[in-house]
């Protein structure tokens, strides 16, 4: 919850009443959005449909989890990791 939410002071002591009586409460708590559920799923179609809209992939990859597979099998194949970009 932000800092300069109106309610905040409100919850924490709904919060401070669910411990007064008790409850284990996690707070602040990581909580997914529905926003980030969202664009994971939309990425995983986005990119299948782009792969298997490719003409030049490697055969067998045909969605996003074999063009990993593909990757990790052939490390060899992929450009060095360089840090700098003068190298």
């Amino acid at each position: 919850m932000k800092a300069y939410s109106p309610i905040k002071g409100e919850f924490e002591k709904a919060i401070d009443v669910l411990r007064s009586f008790g409850a284990s409460v996690v707070y602040p708590a990581e909580v997914p959005s529905a926003d980030s559920e969202v664009l994971t799923v939309e990425f995983k179609v986005g990119i299948n449909k782009c792969i298997r809209g490719r003409r030049n992939r490697p055969q067998n990859v045909n969605k996003f989890a074999d063009l990993i597979r593909f990757g990790n099998e052939n490390k060899g194949l992929s450009e060095p990791y360089h840090t700098d970009q003068s190298q």
